[in-house]
């Protein structure tokens, strides 16, 4: 949210720097120079800036809303899919545990020593793989 925010700021910044060197006619660009050393009591010069205008009017501001809309939307779905694939391992993690529970009583210690470490070694592979 904090990202939408200040992108929002930092487009109505480069807007308005836009609109008001887009409004200043030629003549006066020509004309700076000699008037800031004419006029040095000038009061400054005050802009108003109305939001509502620019939203109604320049699509820039609707043009990244929809963009930013857009990625919150796939950075959600792709959310989602880690989300199922980490419970179908634990599903699977938790099924492997429990049958290894109920044969723990018919298997000799040497085999059920195995079975743990395999599973020991496939989770530590599982990990590895997440993290490359």
């Amino acid at each position: 949210m904090k990202n939408i925010s200040s992108a929002f700021v930092v487009m109505l910044l480069v807007l308005t720097v836009t609109l008001i060197s887009c409004k200043q006619p030629s003549g006066e660009i020509a004309n700076s120079g000699t008037q800031a050393s004419e006029d040095k009591s000038a009061a400054p010069r005050i802009v108003f800036l109305n939001i509502d205008t620019l939203l109604s009017k320049y699509d820039l501001y609707l043009d990244k809303k929809k963009e930013l809309e857009e990625q919150a939307k796939s950075a959600e779905k792709a959310l989602a899919g880690k989300l199922e694939a980490f419970q179908r391992r634990i599903g699977k993690f938790q099924q492997e545990v429990a049958e290894i529970q109920q044969k723990a009583n018919t298997i000799a210690p040497v085999e059920l020593k195995k079975l743990e470490e395999n599973m020991h070694c496939s989770n530590k592979t599982s990990e590895r793989k997440k993290k490359h």
